[in-house]
């Protein structure tokens, strides 16, 4: 927990001096905050102190989530992959959530139909975010965010639940994730 509280303090720090001071010389800001405890303690086996690690990511992901929309910005809340949601010491292949947050965007915002997607979307969908589409490589890794959303942010954050998937069975009473409070 300590390390997640130093990571997520040192981009609060970051995201305050971006909202009272502006973006500076940069144009555009891309910050990616791996929270990774639920992964590393997932590996070890100890459900109950990944069921912790879950609690501990939830919690600074929130706030940094918030920190980021104070300043202006916008946050795609999403993982990488799983196994804090199955008694495993391994990676799952189930899917993780995607969440978008950010001054204009909602369900009417729209996102594209992709039958997999995967991590080379998100970096579509930053680019996209940051309202730069012209210079995502043309690749089959098309951003998440529909042809419909025009907005442009300066500042995007990508949280990284490292370790969070979904587990397909609701009552799997080893699901960290889900037990987590």
């Amino acid at each position: 927990e300590m390390m997640m509280k130093d990571i997520a303090n040192k981009i609060k720090e970051v995201l305050g001096r971006i909202k009272e001071k502006g973006i500076g010389e940069y144009k555009k800001v891309v910050i990616i905050g791996n929270l990774c405890a639920p992964d590393m303690v997932g590996h070890e086996g100890n459900f109950e102190l990944t069921k912790q690690a879950v609690e501990a990511t939830d919690r600074y992901s929130k706030e940094i989530i918030e920190a980021v929309l104070n300043a202006g910005g916008a946050a795609i809340d999403t993982a990488d992959h799983g196994n804090a949601e199955e008694d495993t010491t391994s990676h799952t292949i189930y899917p993780v959530h995607c969440v978008f947050a950010g001054k204009g965007l909602s369900k009417k915002t729209g996102l594209r139909d992709i039958e997999q997607p995967n991590l080379s979307n998100i970096y579509a969908t930053i680019f996209h975010l940051l309202g730069n589409l012209k210079d995502v490589p043309k690749s089959k890794s098309p951003s998440l965010l529909g042809d419909n959303f025009q907005g442009a942010f300066d500042l995007v954050y990508l949280n990284i639940r490292d370790g969070q998937g979904i587990n397909p069975n609701p009552n799997d009473p080893k699901d960290a994730v889900r037990l987590a409070e």
